[in-house]
């Protein structure tokens, strides 16, 4: 089975390293990575992308 690569946003980045919650997008499907981010109507309508929000909806 395939290990999931994962391409993090700046916004999960410094949602982790400071306790917070662009375009990289392309580079998440030239690579088969997940592109993780809070941002999710930015990178949407890129074809091909597979999203993950980390960040919840409400703390």
């Amino acid at each position: 089975m395939k290990q999931q690569r994962y391409l993090l946003d700046t916004c999960i980045c410094a949602y982790i390293l400071r306790g917070k919650y662009n375009l990289i997008g392309c580079t998440a499907v030239a690579e088969d990575m997940v592109m993780v981010t809070q941002n999710v109507k930015d990178f949407k309508n890129i074809k091909g992308i597979r999203i993950e929000n980390w960040i919840p909806e409400k703390l």
